[in-house]
């Protein structure tokens, strides 16, 4: 029996390293390109409304009227602008060679003083001129704010100043700060008493209110910048704020405003903050993305739901935009989406600005593929992988459109807008779009050529973000079906091979009969140490993955706690193994639904049910009669395993209350680096009194390093076993999933380590099995409920709409078609 297990473990060691190996391949290339397209995706954080031009594209500079074509990318490099050797380094790490036309233009003169009105298409690089230029002449002085930017959104703000950061990361002594509402004033106070920043990024209501305050001097600008100024101005209100800022700045300063649409109307009172400025406008007509293929679709208000469902199954997308008019529409399409198994999130101002922002980092690095979202991140807001916007609501102005359609197809990528059509306002819309920017917007065609949409860059991105193949879309339905279940089933058979394997590992080295090594907290130990040491490798040597932005006030109250009931359950769980068999153990984890619900229950996350709570009891009931038919039964080593379903029932409540609600979302990677540290800690205490004193006296002890490495091995591949599971595969399948590997194990336990599995062990089981089964049966069919709800929205009003939730005309539309 030994040599058949040690053969087995041999025969997975090999297979699992090279499953590992070519996963852990795949891997760094993906994350190297995620990293390459970060650095590229950050830079466009500047160039977030320029789009690559218009062959035919014109601009007036300085008032001359002189024609320039917007070729995209100007044979030029930026070593002719003469920038600094600091800023130009952090060009070349950003991956840019040649400026756009825009920059060609606007850096030469800018970086002279010179005075700057730039409206030119989005995906242009107009944020990088303000930057490199502010950068290139600013000359740091210790407690003066040399330059200061705003603009009208709290995202954008904070996209900029990540801008400033980027570039500026070779000028060591320049400081950027970021001041917005939604935080705490006290906090921005603090920073500017403490450490005062050279230059400010902000909104105007904060920076305003800190300036009155006399926490903020503008008394030493000399670099005053508006981005999407046409925003700020047209708005009264705003413009008032604006103008009272400006007033607090000397006289003698450089002054540049930046927008995609600036209006005859709003020019005068651009210039009005200006000395001869220099001038770049785009043609209207030219105004439209060169590269992004535009449609639209022709459908009712109950059709858009099945609508979209239909598009995001058939198009090639690497990240997508979808907007709608309000905070409840774009809070109820979300829910829907993700009830559907989409990967959505949604961005809207009904948020706390530390949520909205969470969740823009979140999107922007690529944890979800869709963004549900309002105008609010329409203008400005730059997401390089996004090459696909669906405007489920249509926009109320040609300018909206405009802007929010330039989320696709940055700087000079392809890109694909669908607009969706359903009222007679949504057609004039739609008319004046084409009339204004002189585009013709066709219907969608029933099959779409890919190559119009989407580049190689983007389908490398693709590839990286969702860790898997492209879907095989429109035209090919039934055997995008059909790989789609066959790549799912494979990801789960993983997943059960590599979870069989490690819990058979753990009994083999634990086990007093086997290897008899019984030192579970050194065991669980080495397995967090070796988890910590690749998670920090891949996080801070190799930067493959990007570190959640966690303060630590929200480490030591969110992570700290999950990390404790995490080191409890693997000790616990691990400690188990040496009293029961393996059989035993399986069966017994059938109460982790009981024990979520009934913790989710206490903690109010579940509501409590008469139907569900019996269907938790006959689970009980059946693991009852399996202990009681157990044929080696263990009190200490049942209180230790049921202790260890306690405390993980625990910590997955707990994930949802202290991270998934504020929105932070931890892959495998960055959830190793962080809570495998607080493992360490929390199992260091109780190993030196327990585990300690008998292994320093235990002459005869000696660390395999191939056994303990392998199995760590084999535990932190499990670990990343789930980036193949995330998004691939439902909560369902899982858990079917989980109950065919504790079938294996049973089967495993009997045949090969030669447990004792008696009839009562598998009746009581059955049972359990049953009461499992049927637990997941009632979510199947919820599930099932809300896609009848959602279809039946076409028939019958009163019962389907998921959307119902509508304001003002949508609401009075519906009713009255009914």
């Amino acid at each position: 029996m030994y040599l058949l297990i040690r053969q087995f473990l041999l025969n997975v060691k090999v297979l699992t390293a090279i499953l590992f190996l070519r996963f852990v391949l795949k891997l760094y290339k993906n994350m190297g390109e995620t990293r390459d397209n970060d650095a590229y995706e950050e830079e466009l954080l500047d160039y977030e409304e320029e789009e690559e031009k218009a062959p035919d594209s014109a601009a007036k500079v300085n008032g001359e009227g002189a024609k320039k074509g917007y070729v995209g990318i100007h044979s030029s490099g930026f070593r002719d602008f003469l920038l600094k050797p600091e800023l130009l380094r952090a060009i070349v790490d950003s991956g840019f060679e040649h400026p756009s036309e825009v920059q060609h233009e606007c850096i030469p003169q800018a970086i002279l003083g010179m005075d700057v009105i730039c409206q030119a298409k989005s995906g242009m690089g107009k944020t990088a001129v303000f930057v490199l230029s502010t950068l290139q002449q600013i000359e740091p002085v210790s407690g003066q704010v040399a330059a200061l930017v705003l603009c009208h959104t709290r995202e954008l703000a904070y996209q900029i100043c990540h801008e400033f950061e980027r570039f500026s990361t070779y000028l060591q002594d320049i400081k950027v700060a970021v001041f917005y509402g939604g935080v705490n004033i006290k906090i921005h106070k603090d920073l500017l008493k403490n450490e005062c920043p050279h230059i400010v990024v902000g909104t105007p209501g904060r920076v305003l209110a800190l300036s009155r305050d006399k926490d903020l001097s503008l008394k030493n600008v000399r670099h005053f910048i508006l981005d999407e100024c046409d925003k700020m101005l047209e708005s009264l209100d705003m413009r008032r704020d604006v103008q009272e800022i400006f007033k607090m700045t000397p006289h003698d300063k450089q002054v540049m405003m930046f927008s995609a649409t600036l209006s005859k109307e709003i020019r005068p009172v651009c210039k009005k903050f200006m000395q001869d400025p220099m001038e770049i406008y785009v043609d209207e007509a030219k105004l439209t993305l060169h590269g992004l293929v535009q449609h639209y679709i022709k459908l009712s208000e109950t059709e858009k739901n099945r609508k979209l469902n239909d598009l995001l199954d058939a198009l090639d997308f690497n990240q997508v935009v979808i907007f709608v008019k309000s905070v409840n529409r774009a809070a109820e399409l979300n829910k829907l989406l993700v009830d559907c198994n989409f990967p959505s999130i949604c961005i809207h101002s009904g948020m706390s600005q530390e949520e909205r922002l969470t969740r823009y980092k979140g999107f922007k690095e690529g944890h979800k593929r869709i963004l549900v979202a309002t105008d609010l991140v329409g203008r400005g807001i730059d997401i390089e992988r996004v090459n696909i916007v669906i405007n489920y609501d249509m926009p109320d102005s040609a300018d909206t459109y405009l802007h929010r359609v330039g989320r696709a197809g940055r700087f000079g990528t392809k890109g694909l807008a669908i607009t969706f059509v359903s009222s007679a306002s949504d057609s004039d819309i739609l008319n004046q779009v084409q009339a204004r920017f002189e585009v013709d917007i066709k219907e969608l065609p029933e099959q779409i050529d890919t190559s119009t949409y989407t580049s190689d860059l983007i389908l490398l991105k693709t590839v990286s973000s969702s860790s898997s193949a492209a879907r095989t879309r429109m035209g090919n339905g039934g055997e995008s079906v059909l790989k789609k279940i066959l790549l799912s089933y494979t990801y789960v058979a993983i997943w059960i091979f590599l979870s069989f394997t490690v819990i058979v590992y753990n009994k083999y080295i634990l086990d007093r009969k086997l290897y008899n090594w019984p030192f579970p907290i050194s065991l669980t130990m080495i397995h967090m140490s070796f988890c910590a040491s690749l998670a920090f490798s891949i996080i801070k040597v190799f930067k493959l993955v990007e570190p959640v932005s966690m303060s630590r006030e929200l480490y030591l109250s969110s992570v700290v706690p999950i990390g404790a009931l995490y080191s409890f359950s693997l000790w616990l769980s691990n400690s188990a193994y040496i009293y029961l068999s393996v059989s035993f153990i399986q069966m017994l984890k059938a109460l982790m639904p009981v024990a979520v619900y009934s913790i989710g229950v206490f903690f109010k996350k579940e509501s409590f049910k008469g139907d569900t709570m019996f269907n938790m009891l006959s689970i009980s009931f059946g693991v009852a009669i399996a202990a009681y038919g157990e044929a080696k039964f263990d009190s200490w080593g049942v209180i230790l395993q049921l202790g260890a379903v306690a405390f993980e029932a625990t910590r997955l409540v707990l994930i949802q209350i202290l991270l998934t609600s504020k929105g932070i979302q931890l892959n495998p990677i960055t959830s190793l680096y962080y809570v495998a540290p607080c493992c360490l800690v929390f199992l260091f205490i109780p190993w030196i009194f327990v585990e300690y004193p008998i292994l320093r006296d235990t002459s005869s002890f000696h660390l395999d390093f191939v056994i303990f490495g392998t199995n760590s091995f084999c535990a932190f591949a499990l670990n990343l076993a789930v980036f193949l599971l995330v998004g691939k595969t439902s909560a369902l399948t899982m858990n079917v999933a989980g109950v065919v590997k504790d079938w294996l194990l049973i089967a495993f336990s009997w045949s090969v380590i030669k447990d004792t599995v008696t009839p009562i062990n598998l009746f009581g089981y059955g049972l359990a099995f049953l009461g499992v089964a049927y637990y997941n049966h009632s979510k199947l069919q919820t599930l099932k409920a809300k896609e009848a709800q959602k279809k039946a929205a076409e028939a019958d009003e009163e019962e389907g709409k998921l959307l119902e939730t509508r304001e003002g005309e949508g609401v009075g539309e519906k009713r009255d078609q009914s």
